[in-house]
């Protein structure tokens, strides 16, 4: 008995290692069993004061099973101590005061707190018959508990305990579950609570967090006016306080959200003039301006802002946020909007990394109403080579330049896109689309070249076998390669009875007469004559050849016969040219019957173009001669 009492004394001496040996000797010697008992508790009691909480454990757990401990005053607070051991050794306040950055020391302590957890809620089945003040402080550390754990319903209801069982001050538990409300996203409970807190506790230290918490929350609720008297109501009250700046970015933030540029650049700047060292704020603020000059359309402007201000920025980021809204319109469809922002992109960063992309893009909006400039934007990408978009430039740009007639530029593209195509169709309309440029431009061994390409296109459509064996033809022809030319005109002819027949079987008629075979060249233009269906253009050609080849064998009669039905019913295409023609003959022959005139029939002939397209290529070769 003496020893014990000397125990407790040194106990309460806060002399804890003598006060563990004397209870030691005392639970030893003692024949009092209640003693004894008590003596395991207040050796656990000293251990914890001594934050040797493992050894704490033990004895309370000692305590527990020792004969006699039912009867003792303290057998209800043992688990309120093991509960306690497990919850210190957790460092519990740390991870409550950090719980967002310190997830991973926290998960390495759950074992710990979830011991914690399970002592309390022991104890606080006592609830009858142990002291209020330590159960309301066993709520309260059962929410610290839960919060940890992340079981944030769980944290909530007993804050809620510790609030309603409890008396005092109670901000922290007002705090605390506001925060698992927030975890758990019920904002507007959090609002709640934290207005609570303000008004039950208004000189309490959580006030200063508290209102910076509900100024954030009525931030994620978007009720923005409220955000902003609150944060400003924090700055006021707390101007020393260490997050005046995270108050200040957050309003200019908000100002940004409400398109109130100026009062966002007016807070933004605050943070940058007056806060500089607080990295996390000013780069808040940054963003902000950023916004700022966004939103205002000058998004180029932001960036002398930053260099004006000393400011590096990686040239990726420049890029990255010059790209971001032209692509977002080209995602869109937003022609209007992406040929503005493309061409801010081109001329802030004429060598940045989305270069071609930006001038391929206008080139895209531009196609349908601008081809000029949609075709010198293809020709930008194609400049440079072999990129992402090369292939469709070479594609559309090739198309607008055979459109506008620059066949030379034409066949520039083509020739490229022969060679670097990757789709088949393509290919076969590069091939195609050179046969008749080079047709315009009277190149007539490359015509004759990409003729015989046409045609070694597999699965060729039959339309287009026979005007590629046309162009053929005429290549042979104006190539001298007259009886090649027959052959392939005469081929030609018989394939079809189209239109292109009826000039295959002009061409084959012209070389006739060229090579003084008059008998088979008024037979050959009698049959294109009778051909069905006809074709009047042709026909007068036929007819004028006709009165050329009764020229040549001096049968001037039926020349001026053949020549003048033409004058006299011919009313179709080129009509003054092919009446002109016509009678220039005419009046050669009257020159040579009168003597004043030579018997020459070489009258100037009209250039043959390539204006009798299928219906299904007329729009890609459509001719405007």
């Amino acid at each position: 008995s003496i020893s014990y009492n000397l125990a407790v004394e040194q106990f309460h001496n806060a002399n804890y290692p003598e006060a563990i040996t004397s209870f030691k000797k005392a639970r030893t010697y003692t024949v009092n069993k209640e003693l004894a008992a008590e003596s395991f508790f207040w050796i656990a009691e000293s251990y914890y004061n001594l934050n040797q909480y493992e050894a704490a454990i033990s004895n309370f757990v000692e305590f527990k099973l020792e004969p006699g401990a039912a009867i003792t005053t303290q057998f209800y607070n043992a688990d309120y101590g093991i509960a306690y051991s497990y919850f210190m050794q957790s460092s519990p306040f740390d991870l409550i005061a950090n719980w967002e950055d310190n997830s991973t020391v926290q998960n390495a302590h759950n074992a710990l707190i979830s011991k914690s957890a399970y002592a309390f809620r022991n104890f606080i089945t006592l609830k009858d018959r142990v002291e209020p003040s330590k159960l309301q402080d066993a709520y309260m550390r059962l929410g610290d508990c839960y919060y940890l754990l992340r079981e944030d319903k769980n944290a909530i209801e007993y804050y809620n305990a510790a609030i309603t069982n409890g008396s005092g001050d109670m901000s922290y538990a007002y705090y605390q579950k506001a925060r698992s409300q927030g975890a758990l996203g019920d904002n507007v409970g959090k609002a709640q609570t934290l207005k609570d807190l303000a008004s039950k506790y208004p000189n309490s230290n959580y006030n200063t967090n508290s209102l910076l918490d509900l100024a954030s929350t009525y931030m994620i609720l978007n009720e923005n006016a409220k955000a902003i008297t609150t944060y400003k109501e924090f700055v006021q009250k707390y101007p020393q306080n260490a997050n005046v700046a995270k108050a200040l970015a957050d309003i200019g933030f908000i100002y940004l959200r409400m398109k109130d540029y100026g009062n966002a650049e007016k807070y933004a700047l605050q943070v940058l003039d007056k806060y500089p060292n607080d990295k996390t704020e000013v780069e808040k603020s940054i963003e902000t301006m950023k916004g700022v000059f966004d939103g205002r359309g000058d998004l180029p402007g932001y960036y002398d802002w930053l260099a004006s201000r000393g400011i590096q920025v990686k040239p990726s980021e420049k890029d990255s946020a010059l790209w971001e809204p032209v692509k977002y319109a080209y995602d869109n469809g937003d022609c209007s909007n992406l040929v503005k922002k493309a061409e801010i992109y081109i001329s802030q960063l004429p060598n940045g990394g989305n270069i071609n992309a930006a001038h391929f893009y206008i080139a895209q909006c531009s196609y349908e109403k601008d081809k000029e400039k949609a075709l010198s934007h293809y020709n930008y990408v194609i400049s440079v080579g072999n990129t992402q978009f090369y292939e469709e430039a070479l594609q559309y740009g090739a198309f607008l330049a055979f459109e506008k007639k620059d066949y030379n530029q034409a066949i520039n593209h083509y020739s490229k896109l022969e060679i670097v195509a990757t789709k088949s169709e393509n290919i076969k309309v590069s091939k195609i689309a050179q046969m008749h440029a080079y047709r315009k431009l009277l190149n007539y061994e490359k015509t004759l070249l990409y003729a015989e390409k046409v045609l070694n296109i597999s699965s060729i459509e039959e339309v287009l076998k026979v005007e590629a064996t046309l162009n053929k033809g005429l290549a042979q022809k104006e190539l001298l390669k007259y009886d090649e030319a027959l052959l392939t005109l005469d081929a030609c002819y018989k394939m079809t009875k189209t239109i292109y027949g009826a000039e295959a079987k002009y061409l084959y008629s012209e070389i006739l007469l060229k090579q003084a075979k008059h008998y088979k060249c008024e037979t050959s233009v009698m049959e294109l004559v009778k051909q069905k269906p006809s074709y009047d253009y042709w026909i007068a050609k036929g007819i004028i050849l006709l009165g050329r080849n009764y020229m040549a064998i001096e049968d001037y009669f039926n020349a001026k016969h053949s020549l003048q039905s033409v004058i006299d019913h011919y009313d179709g295409k080129d009509k003054a040219e092919i009446v002109n023609t016509a009678q220039k003959l005419i009046d050669q022959i009257i020159a040579i019957e009168k003597g004043t005139g030579t018997k020459s029939m070489l009258v100037p002939e009209e250039n043959i173009e390539f204006n009798n397209l299928d219906e299904k290529d007329k729009k890609l070769f459509n001719d405007q001669d």
